[in-house]
């Protein structure tokens, strides 16, 4: 019958909150290795015995870089986003997704609604970027910062002209921001339920799900 411990009703979350106990981990190496990884670490109860066995299974993918099993355990943000980076970069296997498997995909992030953790990773990332961002969730309402992100990640996806540099209404606020999640569903992104508005208005969830995407893009440009 259907493996029960599949990743369908476990959903890649958050990289410093949901990797701790390696659950994610060990399905993510599964389905990006075509099966090479096995699951057997989901029957392992103690966490950093759990972390090891994901560990030693990203041997077999020569991805055993960046974390160990404590900072696995500790789910210390940036080595496990260069963990997670390095996976990606080395095995594109997420890449050919078909459009359910995106949706679903993008669908994972099930995220805590304060999204501090997260917004604490991208905007280290954003940042990494040579980008100015001090609070996520505020900077983003403008459309600019989302439209620069996305011109580094793939230059010459954003139509400058349509955006304005000066966004002091919310019209063009919210203007700018359609744009940016219009560039996106052109970059195959999961958008259908994010409106440029929705950006504006500092929609938490809607936020993190569109630049989850962009870092994930990245990753696999790299």
């Amino acid at each position: 019958g259907p493996d029960s411990r599949d990743g369908s009703e476990r959903r890649i979350a958050n990289f410093s909150g949901d990797i701790k106990d390696s659950v994610v981990y060990t399905i993510l190496l599964h389905q990006i290795s075509h099966g090479l990884c096995d699951k057997d670490a989901l029957d392992i109860v103690d966490t950093t015995a759990r972390a090891e066995a994901v560990l030693v299974n990203s041997e077999k993918l020569d991805c055993r870089k960046f974390v160990t099993a404590r900072d696995i355990v500790k789910g210390n943000p940036k080595l496990n986003m260069a963990f997670v980076a390095n996976l990606f970069n080395n095995h594109p296997a997420l890449e050919q997704l078909d459009e359910r498997e995106l949706a679903e995909y993008a669908d994972m992030l099930d995220f805590d609604e304060e999204g501090t953790r997260e917004e604490r990773a991208f905007r280290f990332w954003l940042q990494g970027l040579g980008l100015e961002v001090n609070n996520l969730f505020e900077d983003v309402k403008d459309g600019i910062l989302l439209c620069k992100a996305l011109d580094i990640i793939e230059p010459g996806c954003v139509d400058w002209n349509k955006v304005n540099k000066n966004p002091r209404m919310i019209f063009h606020k919210n203007s700018n921001c359609a744009h940016a999640v219009e560039v996106g569903h052109g970059l195959k992104f999961s958008t259908v339920n994010i409106g440029g508005s929705d950006i504006a208005a500092g929609q938490k969830k809607l936020i993190l799900a569109l630049v989850w995407q962009m870092m994930r893009l990245h990753i696999l440009n790299m």
